[in-house]
């Protein structure tokens, strides 16, 4: 699984340390995305596209 977030809004649980994220979160990856900036969203359809090969599972928390 990849958690997408927001700069600055992400997962509280990161400023914990890196163990309390690896603990609560095993096998999870992260990317701070800024959809304000093209470049963002550029490699947010690049991250999809590779995805959907996978059988992707897409959550909004926004």
């Amino acid at each position: 699984m990849t958690k997408i977030e927001q700069p600055e809004k992400g997962d509280k649980i990161h400023n914990w340390g890196t163990n309390t994220w690896k603990v609560t979160n095993p096998n999870k990856k992260w990317i701070t995305l800024d959809f304000h900036k093209e470049l963002a969203v550029e490699v947010f359809y690049q991250f999809v596209e590779s995805q959907l090969k996978s059988k992707p599972t897409f959550k909004n928390f926004f």
